[in-house]
Order: structure tokens, then C-alpha cells, then sequence
């Protein structure tokens, strides 16, 4: 494998930026020897003075507070046809099981140099963890936020959904997206870019499990399941569904009316690529990314999340998280159609992220081969004033032609 980096050709701007690194997920609980313990998966960083802090983030008031102000975690991105871009994010809470956490919504119309001050479209209360969302746009005045619900009390978890006609500045009363008939049925909840392969359609992504308890009474089930949810009309229902298979976050490209490519996060192993030549109601055999590498198989290295992009070029671009150290985002290219991605020739769009829990690269690209890609960090080590943060990295196609 040979990394390209980007260098100078990239441009980074922030989208929120907290101005202080918040904790990551376990980071500080006394015992804890899982697959976050960073200093337990990568001894070498115990000797960066940069991590001099990990895991004293304990106790109040080092955490941040529900609702305070920043975040940035899981940025979704999408485009309107008017060339706005459109980015919702969590707010208000670290990584997850926090009530009170938020979904906010920003905006830029400078392809990603300035973004609006964010402004909360969804508000968790109570015992209720806002999360998960996935984002539509219909046109320049209507989007689409579906999101994840989970009572920490209960520990019920649902999928909601609210919809803006005015351009995000107000909201509808959220309605409550179905699960799966039949018994057992996992808990789901969104993810990603919703894929919009025709007039009035929105597709998106719901992944989730199972129970502990259905576990036990079924020991077969999968570690994860993933279904895709489709709308006819223009995101104000989604009815139908089809099963993907036991994976998690996945993105979903269509490449015309019949063809649909999917990428997807894997939590046995590799990543997988997968095809579907029926506008995504089957799929044929799921292959691995990076099929001739071999990567470690505990959860910190996995090559994933991701999001798929159709380049002006006719070129499918895919970006992902790399969840090894140096940790960032990564891109390849495919330039026969999505047959076969270049995965021995990645592109490095950052390597400077702190931790490994971080990236969620969502991705855009305008008419002229302009892409801008939001992530997020726990913290930033080329910009570690900007904190726990979202960011947009913007390059253009050009820029990764290789001789």
C-alpha cells in the first residue's frame, strides 16, 4: 500500500469547534481495559507528551455538561441543487448515552470556508439521548433528518423523523419511522447521507442489534443487522424496506436506475463493498476493502465509516475513517464504474486525529470537481485549538490524478 497525502492541496476549516477537548467513550473509567483504552491498544502513544491527559477526565465538571455549547460529533453533509451546503451534527454531549444531547443543523454558502453559527433542530430531554441522524435534501427548501431515540432509563431505543420546507429555519413535529415487522426485531436507528436516486425518492441507512436479552434466548442472532428505508415522496414517509444483511453504517450510492453501489462498516472484520443491480431491493456478494491487506481485527482499526460520492469525472470517490495510528481519513478512487476501487494507492485527507473514536467523513462534490468532506475529532492535533470539533476538508478531483 502506497498513502498519497494531499498536502497543500487540502484546506481545512472548522465547522463547530468546541475549544476544548471533550472525554472520549470509557476514556477515564477506572478497570477499563476495552477496545477504547488508547493507551492499551497503542502502548507507543504513552510516550507522546501530546496524551499526557488521556483518561483524567473523570468526574465533573472535567465532562461537559448536557447541552453545553460545542460538539460537533458525526457530521452528515448534503448539498442542495442551489450549491448550499447543508451539515447536521451532535451537539451538547460527547460520544453517546447522554440525555439532554442535541442534533444541530449549520450552513455555509462559500463551499465549506465559513459555516452559520448551529442552531439545535432536535433537543433531547429528559432520559432521552438524541442520535444517530441521517440527512435528506429534496430541494433548496426542504430536508430531511431522520434520528435515533434512546431512553437510558428503559433503554427503549426508536427512529424519528422531522422534515423543514423553509430551508431549515423551522421544523415539523417529529413522527415515529416503523422497525421491521417480526419477531425477533432489532433496535435501529439512522445513519449517514440519505441517497436521493430520483424525483421525490430519499433512501437512508438504519443499523442497529439486537437485545441482550434476545441474545440469550437466541443465541444466532447477529452482532448487527442494517436495513435500508425508502420514501416516494419526498421524504415525508418511509414505508419500505429491505434487509442488507448483519452489517452497520453503510452508505448507499445509486449509480443510475438500476445500479447501486453500498459501503459498509463491518464489525467481524474488513469493510465491505457491496452491489445491487435492482435499485438496491437485493444484493449480491458482499466483498472486503482493502482485500489484499491485513488489518488488525480489534475494533480500533477497522476501515469504516465511510461515504461514496459520483465525481463530475464519472470517477466514485470513497472516503472512510482509518482507525489505525496515524488516525484520520482516507479516500480511494474508482475509476471503471465502481468495479474495482484503487485500494492499494489510498489517499490520506488527514492524519491528525487524536484517537481513533473520530471521522464519520461525509462527502460532497460540486459540478466544477470541487469535494468538501466534514469529520469530526475529539481533538485535532494540527488544530488543537479548535478542540472537540467538526471539520470541512476541502480538495478538488484534480488533485488526486495520479501518474
Amino acid at each position: 500500500m502506497q498513502p498519497i497525502t494531499l498536502g497543500d492541496r487540502l484546506t481545512r476549516y472548522p465547522i463547530v469547534a468546541t475549544g476544548q477537548r471533550w472525554p472520549c467513550r470509557h476514556e477515564g473509567v477506572a478497570g477499563y481495559t476495552g477496545s477504547h483504552d488508547l493507551l492499551l491498544r497503542f502502548p507507543a502513544l504513552r510516550n507522546d507528551p501530546r496524551y499526557v491527559d488521556y483518561g483524567r477526565y473523570v468526574d465533573e465538571p472535567d465532562r461537559p455538561v448536557a447541552g453545553s455549547r460545542g460538539g460537533g460529533l458525526f457530521p452528515v453533509l448534503a448539498k442542495t441543487p442551489g450549491g448550499t451546503l447543508v451539515c447536521i451534527v451532535r451537539t451538547g454531549a460527547s460520544h453517546k448515552n447522554t440525555a439532554g444531547a442535541q442534533i444541530s443543523l449549520t450552513m455555509s454558502t462559500d463551499r465549506g470556508r465559513t459555516w452559520s453559527p448551529y442552531r439545535v433542530i432536535v433537543q433531547g430531554g429528559g432520559e432521552q439521548d438524541a442520535r444517530n441522524p441521517a440527512l435528506g435534501v429534496v430541494d433548496d427548501n426542504t430536508f430531511v433528518v431522520a434520528y435515533g431515540v434512546h431512553n437510558l432509563t428503559t433503554g427503549k431505543r426508536c427512529m424519528q423523523m422531522i422534515r423543514s420546507t423553509d430551508a431549515g429555519r423551522s421544523w415539523s413535529s417529529p413522527t415515529v419511522v416503523e422497525p421491521p415487522a417480526g419477531d425477533p426485531c432489532p433496535w435501529l436507528h439512522p445513519h449517514g447521507q440519505m441517497c436521493r436516486p430520483g424525483p421525490g425518492r430519499l433512501v437512508f441507512n438504519a443499523r442497529g442489534a439486537y437485545t441482550s436479552s434476545q441474545h440469550e434466548t437466541q443465541a444466532n442472532l447477529p452482532e448487527r443487522e442494517s436495513f435500508l428505508y425508502f420514501s416516494d415522496d419526498h421524504g415525508a414517509s418511509f414505508t419500505r424496506h429491505v434487509h442488507l444483511g448483519p452489517i452497520t453504517e453503510t452508505a448507499v450510492l445509486a449509480m443510475d436506475d438500476t445500479r447501486w453501489l453500498c459501503y459498509s462498516r463491518n464489525t467481524q472484520g474488513s469493510a465491505t463493498v457491496g452491489r445491487s443491480a435492482d435499485a438496491g431491493q437485493t444484493w449480491g456478494e458482499w466483498t472486503p476493502a482493502y482485500p489484499d491487506c491485513r488489518f488488525r481485527t480489534d475494533f480500533s482499526s477497522y476501515i469504516a465509516p465511510g461515504s461514496l460520492v459520483r465525481l463530475p469525472s464519472g470517477n466514485v470517490l470513497l472516503v472512510h475513517t482509518y482507525r489505525d495510528h496515524p488516525f484520520g481519513v482516507r479516500a480511494v478512487i474508482s475509476r471503471d464504474g465502481a468495479e474495482t476501487f484503487d485500494w492499494d494507492r489510498p489517499f490520506v485527507i488527514t492524519d491528525s486525529f487524536w484517537t481513533f473514536d473520530s471521522g464519520y467523513p461525509s462527502a460532497v462534490c460540486f459540478d466544477d470537481g470541487m469535494i468538501v468532506c466534514a469529520a469530526y475529532t475529539m481533538l485535532d492535533l494540527a488544530h488543537p485549538e479548535w478542540g472537540t470539533c467538526a471539520i470541512a476538508y476541502v480538495w478538488h478531483e484534480r488533485d488526486m490524478v495520479v501518474s
